[in-house]
Formats: C-alpha cells, sequence, structure tokens
C-alpha cells in the first residue's frame, strides 16, 4: 500500500519548506496529477519522482516504488515553471541616483520577486538593467538571500552612441544612460564592451540594431560583426533586439540566432526564404504585450494597432515557418508588474494552447540555451514545477491558477 500522508500532514510538510526553503526534502513523489511536459506530451493521470532537486523519473497511473515521502496533487496540472525571457527589473523605473535605485531594491523589489515566483516564474531573465546592481540581484536569489525566481541578466544594452536605449527608457537621465547604455561607436569599442560584460559575469549579451526606428543613427555592419564575434570567442550567448523585418532579415544572416522581439515594422513573409532551414538553430522572442489593448488604452500612439497586427502576421509567418516562439513579456507599463495573461491572450490569437504552453516553458529554456536543463518535464530535468488548478490544455486561464510552486525540487509558495 502506498505511505501517503495525510492532507493536514502535507499542509504541514509544505509549510516546513516554505519557512525554510533550505531545507531539502531528499527523495519524494507528486502523485495524483495531471502530468502537462513542455514538450507537447501530457499523462492525464500520472506522478512525478523528484531526488535531489532534479526529475528522477515519472509516469502514468501510481508510482511503482513508491518513496516514504509523497505529495498528493489532488488532481491537479503538474507542468514546467513559467519562464518569463524579457522581464526588466530597473530598466522602467526611471531611477536617478544610486539611492532612489537602493531604495527600491530595498523596499519593493523583494516583494515583485516573491509575487512572481508565486504565480509561476521560476525563472525570468534581465535583458538590460543597471550594473552592477541586476547581478548583485542575481547572486542573491541564487545563494537564497531573496526569494524569487531564478534570474538570467545581459547587464547593459550595447547600441550606437545615441540608440536605445538613450533616448527611450533613459531619455533625459544620465543616471540611466550610465548604468544601462552601452556605447560602442567602432569595433574596438565593441570587443572592449563585451569583454567587459564578461568580466562583470554577464550571462549573455544584448545588442541593439534598429536602424529603421532611428534612421539617423547608423551602427556600422563591422561593430555588428564585431560584437558577433566577440561573443563567441568569449563563448556567451548573443540576443540581438530589433524590431524590424528586415533588421531581422539582416541579423539572422549573420548568424545571430537569438532574437529579442517579434518585429512590429515590415513583413517577414518578404523575407519568408531566408527562414527556410533555421528552425534548428533560431529561436523568437514574442513580446507583444506593449501592444495589447490593456495598454494602447493608456498610451499615445495611433499606429499601435496597426504595429499589433503588424506584429501578428510576423509571428504567423514565424509559425509557418517553424521558427520556435520564447515567451517574453517585457512588462510594459502601466500593465502590473507581475502581469503575464495579457502575453498568454495575444500568443492563443495565434499559437494552440500547447504551443503557447511550450512558449513558456521548454521553447523559453531553449532562448537561453538551458532546455537540457529546464522548461520540461522529463527524467534528469531540474524539478521546476508549477500546480495548477485547472487544464491549460483546454483552458489558458488556468495559467493563472496557481496552486503550488516547485522550485528545484522544494515546495516554495502553496496557495489555499
Amino acid at each position: 500500500m502506498t505511505s501517503r500522508p495525510s492532507r493536514p500532514a502535507a499542509r504541514i510538510l509544505v509549510t516546513l519548506l516554505l519557512c525554510c526553503p533550505q531545507t531539502s526534502l531528499g527523495q519524494w513523489q507528486l502523485v495524483n496529477v495531471r502530468v502537462v511536459d513542455g514538450l507537447g506530451g501530457h499523462i492525464e493521470h500520472g506522478w512525478i519522482e523528484i531526488d535531489q532537486g532534479h526529475i528522477a523519473a515519472l509516469g502514468n497511473g501510481e508510482p511503482p516504488s513508491p518513496t516514504p515521502t509523497q505529495i498528493d496533487g489532488d488532481g491537479a496540472t503538474a507542468m514546467p515553471g513559467f519562464i518569463d525571457t524579457h522581464r526588466h527589473l530597473f530598466a522602467y523605473q526611471g531611477f536617478r541616483s544610486d539611492r532612489s535605485l537602493q531604495r527600491y531594491i530595498r523596499r519593493k523589489l523583494p516583494d515583485l520577486l516573491t509575487r512572481l515566483l508565486t504565480a509561476g516564474f521560476t525563472t525570468i531573465v534581465s535583458p538590460g538593467d543597471h550594473v552592477p546592481e541586476i547581478f548583485e540581484i542575481r547572486d542573491r536569489l541564487a545563494n537564497g538571500d531573496l526569494q524569487g525566481p531564478r534570474l538570467i541578466a545581459s547587464g547593459g544594452m550595447l547600441s550606437a552612441p545615441g540608440d536605445h536605449p538613450a533616448p527611450t527608457l533613459c531619455r533625459g537621465n544620465r543616471y540611466c544612460q550610465g548604468k544601462l547604455a552601452v556605447a560602442i561607436g567602432n569595433a574596438t569599442h565593441a570587443r572592449d564592451a563585451v569583454r567587459n560584460l564578461v568580466s562583470a559575469r554577464a550571462d549573455m549579451i544584448k545588442l541593439v540594431h534598429d536602424r529603421e526606428l532611428h534612421p539617423r543613427i547608423v551602427i556600422d555592419d563591422i561593430v555588428v560583426q564585431a560584437v558577433i564575434d566577440e561573443a563567441r570567442a568569449q563563448q556567451v550567448p548573443l540576443i540581438a533586439h530589433t524590431r524590424t523585418a528586415s533588421d531581422f532579415a539582416f541579423l539572422t544572416q549573420l548568424g545571430v540566432a537569438r532574437i529579442v522581439h517579434t518585429p512590429i515594422i515590415g513583413s517577414l513573409a518578404e523575407h519568408a526564404e531566408q527562414l527556410r532551414g533555421l528552425e534548428a538553430t533560431l529561436v523568437v522572442q514574442s513580446t507583444l504585450s506593449w501592444l495589447s489593448p490593456e495598454v494602447s488604452a493608456r498610451q499615445r500612439g495611433a499606429d499601435r494597432a496597426d504595429r499589433l497586427r503588424q506584429a501578428l502576421l510576423n509571428l504567423r509567418t514565424l509559425q509557418t515557418h517553424r521558427i520556435p516562439i520564447a515567451f517574453g513579456t517585457d512588462n510594459p507599463w502601466p500593465l502590473a508588474d507581475d502581469a503575464f495573461m495579457p502575453e498568454v491572450r495575444l500568443l492563443a490569437d495565434v499559437l494552440d494552447n500547447n504551443a503557447v504552453i511550450s512558449a513558456m516553458t521548454h521553447t523559453a529554456a531553449r532562448f537561453l540555451y538551458l532546455d537540457s536543463e529546464i522548461g520540461a518535464l522529463e527524467p534528469g530535468m531540474r524539478a521546476d514545477i508549477v500546480l495548477l488548478d485547472g487544464n491549460p490544455l483546454e483552458d489558458l486561464q488556468a495559467l493563472e491558477q496557481v496552486v503550488r510552486v516547485i522550485q528545484a525540487g522544494h515546495v516554495v509558495t502553496t496557495h489555499p
């Protein structure tokens, strides 16, 4: 007979883990769950065995060798922890001094990180935030000083002098420009900038390439190539920000394999020939939320609806060519800083439910080159698991109905 704690005992076990996140369960099993693996498959009534923070086994029905410790999922859906590949923590806050930044870190950031974890996000990516503070937050999360998602961070953004983020996120703000914008005027500057970020322990390099949005600011092709070559030499992943179809085509032609943002200007269908054969190497972020009706209703800009239509058309072109789409919100104001369903709803205009789930899990992990570690429920993967009171294969609203979050094998949050 399977040995399983009573529900009150299971609740006590969860409470112990909440108060003492460093406590390890060792080997244990999550039973009576629907398993949605993030790879397109599912088990209607299954179990997952976790050992030392990783998935040891999973299967249908009851586990053949029950462990002494089990948690009953009560029929909930178990799926991989959510991954947001575009989540700025500082860039939109308008800080103008170290004092204001540190005040935010002390007073507001811990709550945001906890809310993101509670919402199901076990990994987030900062694709441009203040240096060195963003790396310090990453390390505090890793060593348990802060509770929240695992953080992957790029640090500053490499761009032509005067290009994004200097005139956009940091407009009129020299403090922000010094913390966030990394101007690269020539190939030597470009190589030095990459090396400096690697020395600061950046997890990836972010290059901005938006010549059509800023026609008077042109980043030289030689400079772009220098960034690509140096990132490859330093063995650090490179992601490239662009908003236009022509720049998208240019960057992929140079071999850039991770594109930030689905293009909103120009048609990717006009570059269809170039997309052929890239499905095995290229991954593109979604980041549609800033064009969503929730944002458009609060911000000026008559072209937002047109840009959203173009972005959705380009998303369909990517889907037609089987180019993987990674979930990324870009958490735009005035949406709540932990909002993610606007992005889900826009993706669902193009993708089916299984593909949306994959975008939030396995494909997002591919964007980070971490798909051998996170983003799927299969043996050997890190045990980042979200339990949902509902079935997202039938209704994506279930993604909001999180009842429990497991991070690296620890039950870190639970909902009544």
